[in-house]
């Protein structure tokens, strides 16, 4: 297709619902179902299906492309709340049943194939080792949460820096030889060092394990661009490759300060004008433990057919960059060689884009934007645009939203320095699709204090697989006809290599006797039994892309 590239783009709350919707659900899905494996509670199957419906109504075309009238977002923003607020109270009844008779402390859900350390919110009132106040103005404490198993949960066990610091990197560590260090211009962690310059931008990030300097010279990253965006025939739908010559200059910022500076979490945050009546608010973001750079965005958007983008000019070379999709990653080309390179100067994706050469590269995530572009070496996104037609007033209101930086090393599974610092894959891809997950569907934290529910004897810490899987678990749910568990299964990357078995040891506390391959309505295949040994592995045969799907019993 030529046309209708921005579809990707208008009414971006409306796309930030549908994602968190998706994710959500999905979530909210697993932990019912082991609140109802585990402990014997009741799936709640009408609540479910009735929020799944309401978020399915809303991919309708043409809501969640952005081009209805206004009326239409309204109903939208109503229904994805309360999918929302479905969501969030099976998840709060899954946690209660599931932590039934634990000690009062906080414990760590996690919903994402991820495993290791990682950085969690929780109320300032409990054990932290650093306070916090987020942009929006809400104070919290931060916390470690060590070796998080993927699917799973486990407690907050109270460590400090002292205890993650040798965890990490060695007995002999310094203590804060993994804490985060905050200046006026600066953040740096133990993968990470970024530098500011005075007009907001990344003018250095360096990659510490193989000190690669991942900005291109006289470039940077999160360079925001505004440009004139009157496309010739549809306002909502299309964009056209001539925006390219309107660039608008930027301001520079009224004010660039420190938000937050600690052991767990270094944040630096700028203030700015955008074109005529628009203000932006954004706050970049180092945890500790994370080789991410997030990138908080608030904007009050207030602007007559205008296209916000952010580029990253990059210091790799290659001739494709790649972009997930919904179950797996497209390559494209980054030139414009031919007419049909031509006319993907702005391309979809989902939660990540990439640009790597054969030492290292760099990621560009987000928790709700689907319009990518590379040209060369400059990796961009969307951020929003401002049509007329059918909504005058479509996105003329204030944005939260977050796009992530993440260098990363092409020989990062056999690079010893990272062993025990980042969860173990078998492709650098891989790595990039964990941590965009997880800026997707981040951990959740549970405090079951005075909890008077009454659960199943329950260890204190539990993960759906004994060892993560090598791909991504799309779904785990109590399936719609029978009281089977069933588990979809995509090789996001494309890594695997033939008929690869992959295994799924799944916890004997599941008590999994039988499995079978399913289609994507759940139906038995034939000749689909799979086998299940001693240790409660089920291998499932996938090649590269595959989507499966098992109802295991």
């Amino acid at each position: 297709m030529t046309g209708v590239q921005t579809c990707a783009l208008p009414i971006c709350r409306n796309k930030r619902s549908n994602r968190q919707s998706e994710n959500g659900l999905r979530t909210a899905e697993l932990w019912a179902t082991l609140a109802t494996r585990l402990a014997g509670s009741e799936y709640p199957a009408e609540s479910l299906d009735a929020a799944w419906k309401l978020a399915l109504l809303n991919q309708f075309h043409d809501i969640l492309p952005g081009s209805s009238i206004g009326w239409v977002y309204k109903d939208s923003a109503d229904q994805y709340a309360e999918v929302s607020a479905t969501v969030e109270t099976i998840k709060q009844e899954s946690f209660a049943t599931l932590t039934a008779g634990a000690p009062d402390m906080p414990v760590v859900f996690n919903a994402t194939e991820f495993s290791g350390d990682a950085v969690v919110e929780l109320p300032d009132s409990q054990s932290v080792i650093q306070s916090y106040t987020d942009i929006d103005g809400r104070a919290c404490g931060l916390a470690p949460a060590l070796s998080v198993p993927a699917l799973g949960y486990r407690p907050l066990d109270g460590v400090t820096m002292a205890d993650a610091s040798k965890k990490r990197i060695g007995s002999t560590a310094a203590a804060t030889a993994s804490a985060v260090k905050t200046t006026a211009r600066t953040l740096e962690n133990e993968f990470i060092a970024l530098t500011l310059d005075d007009n907001g931008g990344i003018s250095s990030l360096i990659w510490k394990p193989l000190n690669r300097e991942l900005v291109a010279v006289g470039g940077a990253f999160n360079r925001l661009a505004l440009y004139e965006d009157r496309p010739t025939d549809w306002d909502a739908w299309d964009i056209d490759i001539e925006y390219l010559g309107s660039e608008r200059p930027l301001p520079p910022p009224t004010e660039i300060t420190i938000a937050a500076k600690g052991a767990l979490r270094g944040e630096i945050e700028i203030k700015r004008s955008i074109g005529v009546n628009s203000q932006l608010i954004q706050r970049i973001r180092l945890d500790a433990f994370s080789p991410r750079v997030d990138i908080i965005n608030r904007i009050q958007w207030n602007e007559n057919r205008m296209l916000l983008r952010v580029l990253n000019d990059a210091s790799v070379r290659s001739e494709t960059a790649t972009y997930e999709t919904q179950y797996g990653c497209v390559e494209r080309p980054t030139h414009f060689n031919t007419s049909w390179d031509y006319a993907r100067f702005e391309v979809p994706g989902h939660t990540w884009a990439l640009l790597a050469d054969q030492q290292a590269g760099v990621a560009l995530m987000n928790d709700g934007r689907y319009g990518y572009s590379c040209m060369g070496s400059t990796l961009g996104l969307s951020l929003l645009r401002s049509p007329k037609e059918p909504d005058p007033e479509a996105d003329m209101c204030c944005h939260t939203l977050t796009y992530s930086l993440m260098p990363f090393d092409m020989t990062a599974p056999a690079n010893a320095a990272l062993t025990n610092r980042l969860p173990r894959v078998s492709h650098p891809y891989e790595l990039v699709a964990l941590y965009a997950r997880l800026l997707n569907i981040p951990l959740d934290v549970y405090s079951p204090v005075g909890s008077k529910r009454k659960g199943g004897k329950l260890p204190s810490e539990f993960s759906v697989f004994a060892t993560p899987p090598p791909v991504r678990v799309e779904a785990f749910k109590r399936a719609e006809d029978s009281d089977a568990i069933i588990v979809r299964l995509t090789d996001s990357v494309g890594r695997l290599s033939g008929q690869t078995n992959v295994p799924l040891a799944f916890s004997p506390l599941l008590k999994i006797k039988s499995a079978a391959l399913v289609d994507g309505l759940e139906r038995p295949l034939p000749d689909a039994a799979l086998t299940i040994g001693k240790d409660k592995t089920v291998k499932v045969a996938m090649d590269r892309f595959a989507i499966r799907a098992l109802a295991a019993r």
